[in-house]
């Protein structure tokens, strides 16, 4: 899935200046075995987990990829409280 790999390459540029190099690419290791949603599921968790601030754009560009994957709205709904305000 083409498409995904560019949404996650938009995602993880946008993120770099603020999340340890190793803690995104420990959490998107996955995408190398074409396992979007976990990779998806590892980097909202490490968000969460070192309670990074995303951009509205950045949120909206995880559930783009959790609604294009079919992952339940509820399952990341902690992302949204992420985002700054």
């Amino acid at each position: 899935m083409r498409d995904y790999d560019e949404r996650f390459d938009r995602l993880r540029e946008s993120l770099a200046e603020r999340v340890d190099a190793a803690v995104l690419s420990d959490a998107l290791a996955y995408l190398s075995f074409r396992e979007w949603g976990l990779a998806l599921e590892a980097l909202c968790d490490q968000l969460l987990e070192h309670a990074v601030v995303i951009s509205q754009r950045e949120c909206e560009l995880i559930e783009e990829l959790r609604s294009a994957m079919g992952i339940p709205k509820e399952r990341l709904a902690f992302v949204r409280e992420l985002v700054a305000r």
